[in-house]
């Protein structure tokens, strides 16, 4: 039986629970990471890191390109990465690295910065998939219901609490507020060349948002 979108994100939110209040070490950082690659790596939009980068790279590709929305789709799916998808891809990944040294050089723990980023990330897409329609050329995962409000707010108070264990109020806000931006022009810019969102967009915007969020953390040190 396929897995339901709602126990998904049910599942997701309380390992993003036990990411972000997890003692910091590499090796537990790198177990986290396998199991979810290998427990996700079906569910397009819910993908954590190096996904999120490829989801980043295919709409940059497809965005970047342009034409009718099934022809954006179609260069989207494409497992070949053109001009503007190696362009997004290097520069998301020297930002990226350079954000967490940048942060662990601050004092953080690199595996508590991860985990929160992580589910920002996560949290973003469930706002995203809230606001926008899917586009008609989505897959099943992405039109699946996302279960009640009441669950939904749960989830999302789950990933966000952790956070004040780690930053001040001042860090959260300015990095929530920046990273809805961030996912807003995710979402619209899909809106306008897809019709709607994808799970492709979906994943894309996890990664801008982990990236902006972690960011803004980072210029509010």
């Amino acid at each position: 039986h396929p897995i339901q979108m709602t126990d998904m994100f049910w599942v997701t939110a309380q390992l993003c629970w036990w990411v972000t209040l997890a003692a910091s070490s590499n090796e537990m950082a790198m177990t986290w990471k396998l199991y979810c690659t290998q427990k996700f790596a079906r569910l397009g939009p819910m993908m954590p890191f190096e996904a999120g980068m490829v989801r980043l790279a295919d709409m940059a590709d497809g965005f970047g390109a342009g034409g009718n929305g099934e022809r954006i789709s179609s260069i989207i799916h494409d497992s070949r990465l053109g001009t503007y998808g190696v362009s997004a891809l290097c520069l998301a990944i020297i930002i990226r690295i350079l954000v967490l040294y940048s942060l662990v050089e601050e004092g953080f723990s690199l595996f508590l910065v991860m985990g929160a980023g992580l589910a920002a990330g996560k949290g973003f897409i469930m706002i995203n998939r809230r606001i926008f329609p899917v586009s008609e050329f989505a897959g099943p995962e992405t039109v699946s219901f996302l279960g009640n409000d009441a669950r939904q707010l749960f989830c999302l108070l789950i990933w966000v609490f952790p956070c004040f264990l780690i930053f001040s109020l001042s860090q959260i806000v300015i990095a929530i507020f920046l990273s809805f931006i961030v996912a807003l022009w995710c979402g619209f810019r899909s809106k306008f060349y897809l019709g709607g969102i994808s799970g492709d967009i979906l994943g894309a915007t996890a990664f801008l948002t982990e990236l902006c969020f972690l960011l803004a953390v980072l210029l509010m040190t």
